[in-house]
């Protein structure tokens, strides 16, 4: 009997795919993740399956400068026969795959989740995976305000944009105070 072709086994598009096993190259690969070939809102997810020790494929899209034009990617091309193929209409990098449930989970945020669940890194009942989701968004906002400051989408100098993401910060730390209250664990 042949093996049946891997859900979203391989992709044309992507400049570079890298099957992480950990040394055993013969364990089947669940779980897929596609984003560009730098890092960014991609590293965090490959991170997560690194540390779970969780065998992976990893599809890395390249961009390359298009002279005057612009830059361009195999992966614009593919993303329409993706989203038509794999009846995924809010496809976009990040993406994971999961084999298993033959799904394509995409947006960045839903992506962190089905990781953090598959990696056993997501809490273990409904209250610890909402205590998860809110440091979640609110890392979200804190990236979102380095983000406008270092792709100069905010006027404000260097001392302001620290400011705003210090706000969020010490929200961070004072939830991590109660925590540490709640659990016994003062300092």
């Amino acid at each position: 009997m042949l093996n049946a072709k891997p859900f979203f086994g391989e992709t044309a598009a992507a400049g570079t795919t890298v099957e992480v096993d950990f040394g055993d190259n013969t364990v089947p690969k669940k779980y897929a993740i596609g984003y560009w070939s730098i890092r960014g809102l991609g590293a965090p997810l490959t991170m997560m399956m690194c540390a779970a020790k969780v065998p992976f494929t990893l599809f890395l899209y390249d961009i390359v400068e298009k002279g005057s034009d612009g830059w361009t990617s195999a992966y614009f091309a593919a993303k329409g026969k993706y989203i038509e193929e794999f009846q995924q209409p809010l496809w976009n990098l990040p993406f994971c795959i999961d084999r298993e449930q033959e799904r394509v989970v995409v947006q960045t945020n839903a992506a962190f989740s089905h990781i953090g669940r598959v990696c056993g890194m997501f809490g273990e009942n409904d209250i610890e995976a909402s205590e998860c989701e809110q440091l979640l968004c609110e890392i979200y906002d804190l990236r979102n305000v380095m983000t406008k400051y270092a792709y100069g989408f905010d006027n404000s100098d260097a001392a302001s944009a620290l400011a705003n993401g210090k706000k969020h910060l010490l929200k961070l730390e004072k939830w991590m105070d109660l925590q540490s209250k709640k659990s016994g664990n003062e300092k």
